[in-house]
This record gives C-alpha cells, structure tokens and sequence, in this order.
C-alpha cells in the first residue's frame, strides 16, 4: 500500500511541476500580450498623428492652391492688359513709320523741287 501510495505522491508531483510550468508560461504569454498591446495603442497614437498631420497638409496644400488660382488670375489679366497696350504702341509706330515714310517722300520731292527752282535761278542769273 505504501507503494501505492509513494506512486500516486510521485504522479502528483509530476503533475504539480507541470502545472508550476503552465503557469510560468501563461505569465510569459501574458507579458508578450501586453507588449503586443501596448505596440498597438503606439501605433493607434502615431495613426491619430498622422491623421491629423494629413489634414493639416491637406488644408494648407488647399489654401496654397486658392492662392496660386487667385495669382495666376491676376497674373493673366495683367498680361492681357499688356498684350492690349502693346497692341495699341504697335499699332501707334506702324502710324509713326508710315508717316515718316510719308514725309520722307515729301521731303525728296522738295528737295528735287528746290534744286530745280535753284538750278533754273542759276541759269537765269547766268545768261
């Protein structure tokens, strides 16, 4: 009897080591699931961050783009008030040439004409 019974104190024992080594490793699992679930509250945080940082960029890529829109209008309104003068001054010195033209042609026909008269004037005071 006393055989049976250091067997089953023996079998006990064996059992108790084994449960002594489940809990020591549901405590290390338990430890590891923590980790894991700090990690993850970290990665919701830096998540939260870069939502917000992502907005924050978004509203200020928005008001850079209302901005450049509101510049490039005042910018093309500014090159057709430009493109406008320049039409007028070009139309002005196309004015300008022709009329040079003009009086440079007039200019020769009197200079002719006053060669003439002085040539005519020469030959008279001449004879």
């Amino acid at each position: 009897m006393e055989d049976v019974l250091n067997q089953i104190l023996g079998e006990l024992h064996k059992v108790n080591n084994q449960l002594d080594g489940l809990e020591k490793g549901q405590k290390e699992l338990k430890g590891e699931i923590q980790g894991l679930k700090n990690e993850v509250q970290e990665l919701k945080q830096s998540q939260k961050e870069l939502k917000t940082e992502i907005l924050k960029n978004r509203e200020s890529i928005d008001n850079l783009a209302t901005e450049m829109r509101s510049h490039f209008r005042h910018l093309e309104t500014n090159i057709e008030q430009h493109y406008k003068a320049f039409g007028v001054v070009s139309e002005k010195i196309r004015n300008i040439e022709y009329s040079v033209d003009f009086l440079g042609e007039k200019t020769g026909r009197h200079d002719m004409e006053i060669n003439n008269i002085q040539k005519k004037l020469q030959s008279v005071s001449g004879d």
